[in-house]
């Protein structure tokens, strides 16, 4: 039941989304780039972008990615798309159907509050996605270098499902630069490792990877055997730390900016989390550096176990701190006690 290379023009309103919800700042944002695009611009990426669909009941074309996008087009007056149809499963029953896609990673049947619904509960049109700003938070720490983009599927919105259970919903609503603060500190915690495209695991733990793979020396005997890590390799995770320091440092001094201007509680609690963001991070590229300059996997994974276990230590009680901060400046947002005009 697959259809390789069918290549169909369909119009917005005939495709039915595979995901209950969207972040609205990230179509927000995907329309402010389209709209840097010159005319030209714009026509050569509409002519090269296949949006992937799959046939189902009724003989309907289902949206498996790009939901962002192409409701941010759609807003920005693109009527029709080329899409690219993956699979053909129109044959299949309601139920079977979106059992399969589920199967293949191809449907996500949660609502803005990560709460499982049933199938028959999911939007007919892309009109019918709920906003998640959760999704949307998941989405900007990406950019913002809180955690890599990563191929695992629908692995922002597990970070979404992350943040939603540690970062009071009226935060990211009303002071959306504050939330993010908070999120790049948990992004570093020893909680997230588990997530896709988690920092740590995008350097170290590729560093520890490959210096694995390496020849035993000659000169280890088989009892203690011991993995020399070659130069080279110190040498490009040495870069690859740098570089993603100094996108780190870029964040830093932007949202720093960002919150210097206000005195409302939102933007004390953003205050103290880039401070100790910006604590945790020093110490993270420390150890990443170290890791980067060992000789051997046994060190590496040494200092990988140390770092890891200095975090837990100091998490506890920083998380406290915020935490108790985070639900002080939600209940003065719900009561009204401050203005919300300046927050992002």
């Amino acid at each position: 039941m697959m259809a390789q290379d069918t290549i169909n023009i369909v119009a917005v309103a005939d495709l039915a989304p595979t995901q209950m919800t969207v972040g609205m700042r990230e179509v927000s944002f995907k329309r402010r780039r389209w709209r840097e695009r010159s005319s030209r611009q714009a026509a050569d990426y509409l002519n090269k972008l296949r949006i992937p669909v799959v046939l189902g009941p009724n003989a309907r074309q289902y949206l498996i990615d790009r939901h962002h996008l192409v409701l941010a087009l759609r807003e920005e007056g693109i009527v029709e798309f080329t899409v690219s149809v993956v699979a053909n499963l129109r044959l299949l029953s309601f139920d079977d159907f979106w059992a399969r896609l589920e199967r293949q990673h191809w449907a996500h049947p949660f609502d803005d509050e990560g709460r499982r619904h049933c199938y028959k509960d999911m939007p007919e049109t892309i009109d019918g996605m709920q906003d998640d700003p959760f999704r949307s938070l998941a989405g900007t720490l990406k950019r913002a270098g809180g955690y890599a983009k990563d191929k695992a599927p629908y692995s922002e919105f597990k970070w979404a499902d992350f943040l939603r259970c540690r970062i009071p919903r009226e935060l990211v609503e009303h002071d959306f630069a504050g939330a993010l603060a908070m999120a790049m500190y948990l992004a570093q915690g020893a909680e997230a490792a588990a997530l896709p495209g988690w920092f740590l695991a995008s350097s170290t733990e590729r560093f520890l990877r490959i210096a694995a793979t390496q020849t035993v020396s000659e000169d280890s005997s088989m009892s203690d055997p011991k993995f020399e890590v070659p130069a080279e390799l110190r040498n490009m995770a040495e870069r690859t730390i740098e570089q993603a320091e100094k996108a780190f440092d870029m964040f830093f001094e932007a949202a720093n900016k960002s919150v210097a201007p206000f005195t409302h509680p939102g933007a004390e609690i953003s205050r103290k989390v880039l401070s100790l963001t910006e604590q945790n991070m020093k110490s993270a590229f420390d150890s990443a550096r170290r890791i980067a300059q060992a000789t051997d996997l046994q060190e590496a994974m040494q200092i990988q176990s140390d770092f890891l276990r200095s975090q837990m230590t100091s998490a506890g009680e920083q998380m406290k701190q915020i935490a108790d901060r985070a639900m002080s400046t939600a209940k003065d947002v719900t009561e009204g006690k401050f203005k919300t005009g300046g927050s992002s």
